[in-house]
């Protein structure tokens, strides 16, 4: 669902199990009879996702007031249940799609000026793309289409190079990442240093690492502990797998 590829996910599901996501797979690929279709599933965070697909469906289909009244419920529900994240950003982002089917462009905007943790940025821009259209600006709209093509992945761009001819606009060659080079040369060099640790107390004894680490970190007490450069040495020091697998994840996800 997060790669955006509907039909993998939904062979991926259990009969008759998963009812959140195959709403959500359904939107996802503009099923929106059998979004309407499928029952809605009771629960609390998590389960109001799944009304948000409906909301989008009917919106789709043109049914208006139907989604207007889908959203007034599915806020009853989130404020009644906890006001968890995945509610908030169920209600975000149908309030969004209901003022850009309204054509409402900063009312879109508004709801969407925060990071809504989940989503993509293509389909935030979608978003407000629809909302320009529909307010009759077309360079806006041509423009938010552009910008949600660069970030689509590429089965959606499919879509939206449909949106992006129509507005007569060439379609962006999407840039392609950069590769972590420093990061995971980092992450190999950190590994090194760990297993020179192991290596250190196997050949010197089980203190000579403690002694080492202590060199290399601030305690204090310790000899020269106000040496500018422990500042740095100490981020090459670890106190087990556990330390250095956390360590390892995080700096390979931020990099």
């Amino acid at each position: 669902l997060n790669a955006d590829d509907p039909e993998v996910a939904l062979g991926l599901l259990p009969p008759r199990e998963g009812d959140v996501l195959r709403l959500q797979a359904y939107a996802l690929s503009g099923r929106w009879h059998e979004v309407l279709e499928l029952p809605l599933p009771e629960g609390r965070d998590n389960a109001l996702l799944g009304r948000a697909a409906r909301i989008e469906a009917l919106l789709a289909l043109g049914r208006e007031d139907e989604a207007e009244d889908g959203l007034a419920d599915l806020e009853r529900r989130w404020q009644g249940g906890g006001q968890g994240p995945l509610g908030y950003r169920a209600v975000t982002l149908s309030k969004a799609r209901l003022a850009a089917f309204r054509g409402d462009f900063e009312g879109a905007r508004r709801e969407l000026q925060n990071p809504l943790p989940g989503v993509p940025p293509y389909r935030v821009l979608e978003t407000l793309a629809l909302a320009a259209e529909r307010a009759h600006n077309r360079d806006l709209a041509g423009r938010l289409y552009g910008q949600a093509y660069g970030y689509a992945p590429p089965r959606r761009r499919e879509r939206l190079r449909e949106m992006l001819e129509r507005y007569a606009l060439p379609v962006p060659v999407p840039t392609r990442a950069a590769r972590p080079y420093a990061t995971a040369g980092l992450a190999a060099f950190l590994v090194l240093l760990y297993g020179l640790q192991l290596w250190a107390g196997e050949r010197f004894g089980p203190n000579a690492w403690p002694l080492a680490a202590g060199f290399l970190t601030l305690p204090a007490g310790a000899p020269g502990a106000d040496a500018l450069w422990r500042g740095l040495s100490y981020a090459f020091a670890h106190g087990g797998l556990l330390h250095i697998g956390l360590n390892i994840w995080v700096l390979l996800d931020i990099g």
